[in-house]
């Protein structure tokens, strides 16, 4: 019965030009019917726009269609959207009903199924490719300034960004949150820091190299090329960021890979 039901769908399906043109589901079977009471005849399903024609009371009409609850009807001088309560549930009634719903449920499904796929692609896009903010040659002092855009990394307790640079040849790693470890300090004897520790067992630590910085945290340092061939060899198991105040360690990442992507995009 049910595979009956899925062929009846999928033809139907096909027999539908897009919902979007006729603004409902289309019937496998019509329906002659009288609506009780004297109905409000809508111009669409997704309004409440009244269309300008009218039907007699007692008048029979032929549905062929519902969506959101309402019925597509035709007669020689109308058509329109009336709702689900003027009509009487009879089992032809109910049957294209239940119909129509597994339609919908299926289009859905399908449509669900396709955003899913468009986020994925969209995500091994983004990874695989380098987002720049920066990318230029300065016209004055002739270097490279590069800065990737900034990514999220983390939503544990707050949003956890990464952004890297290059300066004239020097790999720039900047991190920042909104989480109060008091200030970010270059001065040696209260230097602020991150330590990242990888899936592979090995620690890397990024010290502060920027002003002085009481407000949100935001930590920018420079990557040598040992702590590069490290970095880019494992994805973020831990990360540990070290104020003035005290420290927060960040174990949830949503994109612990970005050092294994992004890196290259320093070059």
């Amino acid at each position: 019965m049910f595979d009956q039901i899925k062929i009846i769908l999928i033809t139907t399906l096909l027999m539908t030009s897009s919902l979007s043109a006729q603004d409902y589901f289309k019937l496998n079977e019509e329906v002659q019917i009288i609506p009780d009471g004297n109905p409000i005849i809508y111009s669409d399903a997704n309004s409440y726009t009244k269309a300008e024609c009218r039907i007699n009371y007692k008048q029979e009409i032929t549905l062929l269609g519902f969506k959101n609850d309402r019925w597509y009807f035709e007669t020689e001088n109308c058509k329109g959207f009336i709702r689900d309560m003027h009509i009487a549930q009879k089992q032809k009634v109910k049957e294209q009903k239940d119909l129509v719903l597994l339609q919908q449920n299926e289009q859905e499904l399908v449509a669900e199924k396709e955003k899913e796929k468009e986020k994925e692609i969209q995500r091994i896009k983004e990874k695989s490719e380098c987002q720049y903010v920066t990318n230029e040659i300065d016209k004055f002092d002739n270097i490279q300034k590069r800065l990737t855009k900034s990514y999220l990394i983390s939503t544990e307790l707050d949003d956890l960004r990464i952004a890297l640079g290059n300066y004239d040849g020097k790999k720039i790693f900047s991190i920042g949150s909104i989480h109060d470890l008091g200030c970010t300090s270059p001065l040696s004897n209260d230097v602020s820091f991150a330590k990242i520790k990888l899936e592979n067992g090995e620690i890397v630590i990024i010290r502060h190299n920027g002003d002085l910085d009481c407000g949100s945290f935001g930590l920018d340092g420079v990557i040598s090329s040992s702590n590069y061939n490290k970095l880019i060899s494992s994805p973020i198991q831990l990360i540990r960021l070290q104020g003035t105040d005290g420290y927060h360690d960040y174990d949830y990442f949503t994109y612990k890979e970005v050092l294994v992507d992004k890196l290259k995009c320093i070059n």
